[in-house]
Order: structure tokens, then sequence, then C-alpha cells
């Protein structure tokens, strides 16, 4: 085969620092719109990104050669910047240390698509301590792997 082929789908999550609610629903919309061309930057593709007041969600497709954590230090650092240029309310704006990466079957991404799009339904009902417990189940994951720090 003379070149790489990837088919890596991959469901990102991380917090705010603290999970304090920075991102409010128009800094959420052009916020989104950064990471997908930061995404785009690095020759991934972002299928889906969505988030709440204290966290964001991405649904990528990683490029040859691209690692997770080298892509997601780029979106945070990048992103980071790009929010305390926003203005004098922001300028203390940080991400927590640490991320969630799990991995998607395209075949039946359907399911995590609707919920990253529903972000905002979803976080008037339920706390973050719920979603990450679900998320967690769902992986077969002890609650302790997830470093919200």
């Amino acid at each position: 085969m003379p070149r790489h082929l990837i088919a890596l789908g991959v469901h990102l999550v991380w917090a705010t620092k603290d999970r304090r609610p920075w991102l409010t629903e128009d800094i959420r919309r052009e916020l989104f719109a950064y990471m997908a061309g930061t995404v785009a930057k690095k020759r991934c593709r972002a299928i889906v990104i969505g988030g709440w007041e204290d966290h964001v969600h991405l649904y990528v497709h990683l490029s040859t050669g691209m690692s997770i954590s080298h892509l997601v230090t780029t979106i945070k650092s990048g992103s980071a910047r790009w929010l305390k240029e926003r203005g004098p309310a922001l300028r203390g704006f940080r991400w927590q240390r640490g991320f969630a990466a799990f991995g998607v079957d395209p075949r039946r991404d359907s399911g995590l698509k609707e919920y990253i799009e529903s972000q905002e339904v979803i976080h008037r009902e339920q706390d973050h301590e719920r979603e990450i417990k679900r998320l967690a189940s769902a992986f077969a994951l002890d609650r302790a792997e997830f470093a919200w720090d």
C-alpha cells in the first residue's frame, strides 16, 4: 500500500478550569467555529462540536500522523489564547489540564452527533457529574480515571 490510510474517529471532551461557566451562548458559537478551523488546519475533520458553559465535546476524524494529544493541545492552547483576546472579562480564562478521548465507530455515530448537538438541552436537566458517570459506564471505565482538574 503506497499511502497510509487512517479512519479514526475520536470523541474528545474537556472542561474549563474549575468548571467555571465561561462559555456563554454567544461565545460558544464563535468558539466552536474557531475550534473547527483549528482542526481543519491540522488536516483533521471536525464532524460536530458542541458543549455547555463549562465544557466542550468534539467529534473529529484524525489525519495521518496526528496524535490525539497533539491535536487536543493545539486546540486548547489556541482557543484559550483566542478567548482571552475577546475582552477583559475573559482574560483569566483557562482550560482544565486533562481531557477524555473515546474511539467512535463511524457506523454508529449518529447518536454521538445528536448527543453533542444537544448539549444545551441536556445540561439544563443534567449536571456534569452525571454526564461523566454515563461516559465512564459506556466505556467500562472507573470514574477515577477521569481527571477533571
